[in-house]
Parts: C-alpha cells; structure tokens; sequence
C-alpha cells in the first residue's frame, strides 16, 4: 500500500511541477540564428537573432524582436546600427525602455558601442562606454 500511495504521489507531484514549452513565432530571416531572449519583470519579452549564410556562418547582421503580449505577437525593431558586429546583450528596463550591448567588427580593434531606447526602438541614444575590448553585456543593479 505504501508503494502504490508513493507512486501516485509521484505522478502528482511531477504533473504539479512539469514544465511545458510552446512554440512561438518571431520576425526573423530564415537564414538566422535565434539567440536569446530576454524578459523584463513586466513579462515584455525580447529575443535577438544573427544573421548568417546558406554555408550556416556568421554575416554578423543583428536582428532584435520584441513581443508585449506574453510572445503571442512579435514586433520588428529596427536596429541601431548598420554595422555588422555582434549584438551580445539586451538589458530590458520595460517595455518602451532598453539597453543594447553592440560590439562593432568593422573596426580594429573590436569596437564596443551601448545603445538605448525610451521609446521601444523608435530613437536611439549612443554611448561610448570608452573601452578597446569586446563588451560581455550590459546590467544594472538597484
């Protein structure tokens, strides 16, 4: 009996707290790579993607989504910069305000740029956070 009382305790418990995944999908080119999404305590999700070639390697053309509504819809946001580089983090503060990591491979060396939006991508502000290496990411602490 106990053996049977543990077992269906098991399945419950495994039911309680499985995880499920749903595809959704996003405004990329079909030749991209998703890279990664980024979510903001409001539940505004952005995901950001590399270009790539027929050959599966890197152009270096950033793309950048972002979804208000749970990723149920994904809205294009137009990328700051032409340049081809590697888009390495995005630091969302809501849904109309977020920062980008940006490292710019045009120039020697590689040259790290920051970006910001207040308006969900509309405008863009540019920061030289004045440093001659590869830039990780950006995040802020309260």
């Amino acid at each position: 009996m106990k053996k049977i009382l543990l077992i269906i305790i098991t399945l419950i418990a495994c039911k309680i707290f499985a995880q499920s995944w749903q595809p959704l999908e996003n405004q990329f080119p079909e030749l991209s790579y998703i890279w990664k999404p980024y979510i903001d305590s409001g539940g505004n999700v952005w995901s950001t993607g590399l270009g790539r070639t027929e050959d599966h390697e890197y152009n270096y053309i950033n793309y950048l989504n972002r979804s208000v509504d749970n990723g149920q819809t994904w809205e294009k946001i137009s990328f700051p910069s032409d340049s081809l580089g590697f888009l390495v983090n995005v630091f969302p503060v809501d849904k109309d305000t977020f920062w980008l990591a940006f490292n710019s491979y045009e120039s020697e060396p590689t040259t790290p740029i920051i970006y910001k939006t207040e308006d969900g991508g509309s405008t863009w502000l540019t920061y030289d956070p004045a440093i001659s290496s590869f830039i990780n990411g950006i995040h802020f602490f309260n």
